[in-house]
Formats: structure tokens, sequence, C-alpha cells
């Protein structure tokens, strides 16, 4: 079908840059201030079921070490502590499992697809020439076209602070606005990713702008109630099309943001000090001095619980032994089980500790230290 709306030019994304977590380094559409943004994938995922995807990657790596007696023989020559090698081996067990095999495969039916759409001819191998075959057929059959210029664009919600590049804008015979599309050649993918699917094309639908390769333009009204996925398993030369409802996509994604939120929740806890069998309550007895750090000015008691909440957090979200690694080369610093910090530099210390391990594990930042001097002009 000959598409109705306005298509703009095959211009590339451009170099885009990405920091070492996979992030986008893009500037923000309205302030025009360079930042990392979230991934669409990062928080489409938020609320996945990963048991079974997990319990996959196990299998792969177990049936990789089997085909691979050498990675056995290193493997059983190291110790827990030999990490950097043990995730060599791990990465070297999936390839031998032939993972990366159809993950490559896949990504070659992608940029075939993609090279259509864009209008170029292209000379497709055998089998794989009957994947592209289904894909143009199961398109014209359901009277669906491809927006030219609207292949792989770079889009963000700044509401959100999240980017993500959506697959398609399709056409087709629903006959009002166009509809986001993506392009699946997983085996399994429809059956079991589909909530996480909803979400992911949600987010693109609703994105607020479009990046050319210099500059923001602002998104096209497109269908925020339904979006399609195109199913074209590798090798197997047929494709299934799919309408997914993105309105309750859009529900979760409201639901995902709070569950992010709820994660960076540092006030559902205090500590319990322990008493010692001569101690007595301040009240009962108030002319007996608090001779803690914190009462005596040598550590701010509102920094301590600061930090103390972050690394509860750390630990909560299953990083507590990438804290305990770098906390080791800093044995100067007294964990909280030996007393916790005693000094400002203390604090600054494991602030900074945090700060590694929050950016290594992608965890969110909380709120800021409490001390800092912006925020205490801001309370007076």
């Amino acid at each position: 079908m000959t598409s109705l709306f306005t298509t703009v030019g095959h211009e590339s994304n451009g170099n885009i840059r990405r920091d070492q977590y996979g992030r986008y380094i893009l500037p923000d559409p309205v302030t025009g201030e360079e930042k990392p943004w979230t991934r669409v994938t990062t928080l489409a995922g938020t609320l996945a079921d990963r048991r079974g995807l997990e319990k996959w990657a196990q299998r792969n790596i177990v049936y990789g070490l089997g085909q691979r007696q050498d990675l056995y023989a290193r493997a059983a020559a190291c110790t827990l502590d030999d990490r950097e090698t043990l995730t060599r081996i791990v990465e070297e067990a999936q390839s031998a499992a032939a993972e990366k095999a159809g993950a490559n495969l896949g990504s070659a039916i992608h940029q075939f697809t993609e090279r259509i759409d864009r209008g170029e001819q292209v000379n497709v191998p055998a089998p794989y020439d009957r994947d592209i075959d289904a894909y143009k057929r199961a398109l014209d059959q359901a009277d669906i076209a491809v927006v030219l210029g609207w292949v792989e664009r770079v889009v963000v919600i700044p509401e959100l602070e999240v980017a993500g590049t959506l697959d398609r804008l399709v056409d087709g015979y629903w006959g009002s606005n166009p509809r986001v599309a993506d392009l699946k050649t997983g085996k399994d993918v429809v059956p079991y990713g589909m909530t996480e699917i909803a979400l992911q094309l949600a987010l693109y639908a609703h994105a607020t702008h479009y990046w050319t390769g210099e500059t923001w333009q602002p998104m096209p009204t497109v269908d925020q109630d339904r979006a399609v996925v195109i199913h074209l398993p590798v090798g197997q030369g047929r494709c299934v099309l799919y309408e997914v409802d993105i309105q309750a996509g859009w529900d979760a994604v409201k639901l995902a943001v709070e569950v992010r939120r709820w994660r960076q929740r540092r006030d559902l806890a205090q500590q319990i000090h322990p008493v010692t069998s001569t101690a007595v309550r301040a009240e009962e007895k108030p002319n007996v001095a608090d001779t803690s750090p914190a009462a005596t000015g040598q550590v701010s008691a509102a920094r301590v619980e600061w930090v103390r909440a972050r690394v509860e957090r750390i630990i909560n979200h299953g990083h507590g032994d990438k804290l305990a690694r770098v906390w080791s080369a800093h044995k100067n610093v007294p964990t909280f089980k030996q007393g916790g910090p005693r000094t400002e530099e203390h604090v600054d210390q494991i602030a900074a500790m945090c700060d590694q391990v929050e950016a290594d594990a992608q965890l969110p930042f909380g709120p800021p230290d409490p001390e800092h001097p912006l925020l205490k002009e801001t309370k007076q």
C-alpha cells in the first residue's frame, strides 16, 4: 500500500555515543544539556520475570562446558575468587553452545529487512531468502506498509528520561495514525516475551522527539492504543503479524516507574542501636554525656544514616559482594559491623564506594548528601 503519512529523509542517526552501560549520550531536547538516557529496554524489563531466561542461559553454559573440555579444565583450575577468568569461561561456553550464532543470524535478518524497507536492492543468500520472502508477503497480504524514513529511529521521552531505537513506523488497514512496529526473530520471543514487548512499544509510541543525527525534532502523532509485532523466526520461512495492546502496555509502564521509585526508598528501616547493661535512657539521666562520634562532632549522624541506607540498598539488590570487594581496598574504613564511620572522611570514602558500585550495577542514584552545601542553604 502507499503510505498516507508524511515521510522523512533517510538520514542516519549519526555516530551516537554511549557510556559504559550502553546508555545513549544525547542532549536533552528541552534544556540542551548532554546526558545519559536510561534505555527503553531497561525500563520495559523492570516487571519482567527473568527466571526462564536465566534457566536457558544456565543450560547453555553447562552444555558449552560439555562441548569444550579445555573450558572444563580451566574452570576446574580456578577458585571462586578468579572472577575475570570465570567470566571469560562463561562467555566462551555460551559461544560453544551456539548461542551467539543464533544472535548473529537474527541480526542479519534484521539488517536485510531494514535495507529492503529503505528501498535498497538486497541479494539474500539461501536459505534466508525464504524468510525475507515471507516477511514481504506477510506485510503485503495484511495491507501494511513501512513509512519511508521511519526505520531504526532514536526517540526519547524526557519526562521519564528514557531513550531507545524504534524499529519502524507502519501504515495499514486501520487507516488512522501510523503504528509503531517491531521485528522479532527469536523462536520463542512472542509467547514468552509479550508482556515486556508491550511496555517497550508503548514507550516508543509515547516518545516526544526523534533524533535526526544532529538535532531533535518533534515526534509525529502515532497510534498509542495498538502497535504491530512482526514475528520472523530465523530459518523457518514464515512470518506472523500480531496486533499489540499498548494502551495496557502504557499502564504497565506507569507501574514500572513506580517500582523503580520504590527500589530507591531509603526510609524503610532505622538501625536499632545496642544498649549495654549499664546504659540508661537519656531522658532518665540527662546529665550523662553522649560520647558517640556523631554527638561529639566527629561525624554527622545524618550523613552516617545516609550512607548506611545506600549500603543496605546495594546489599538488598544483590550486589553486596561487589561492595565488599571495593571496600577491601579501604581497610582503614570500618564497616557497619565494626561500628561504622568514625570521621567525615570515612563517610566520604563509603559514599565514593557506593557511587562506584551503583554505577557499575546500574542502580538509580538516590537522595544527595544531606550535608551538601546547596541542600544546607536550601534548608536555611
